[in-house]
């Protein structure tokens, strides 16, 4: 490989095909990286069942976030979900909470 990311981030805003979240596995297995998928404007697409499996980004990426208030109508939030590897859920909250 010609690049060597530590991040591949799979995610779109005005896409209008569904995303192939193995291929983005693939790829950063092969150059040992991780994948954050951003489902903000896909979650209520795939809770109505108009998208891919719901469980297809939480199978291949290692980070998903997603914010409320875009695609559900909810309050303005962001949820962050991760794998326990390579020590992640630590390495988040310590970002988001530096002082705890």
């Amino acid at each position: 490989m010609t690049h060597q990311a530590k991040v591949i981030v799979a995610g779109s805003r005005q896409y209008s095909r569904s995303i192939n979240y193995r291929n983005f596995r693939e790829i950063a297995d092969a150059s040992k990286s991780i994948v954050v998928s951003d489902i903000s404007i896909d979650a209520g697409l795939m809770m109505a069942g108009d998208r891919v499996n719901p469980f297809t980004p939480f199978q291949y990426s290692d980070i998903v976030v997603m914010d409320m208030h875009c695609a559900l109508a909810g309050p303005a939030i962001g949820i962050i979900y991760s794998k326990k590897k390579n020590d992640l859920p630590n390495k988040i909250d310590f970002a988001v909470f530096p002082m705890l």
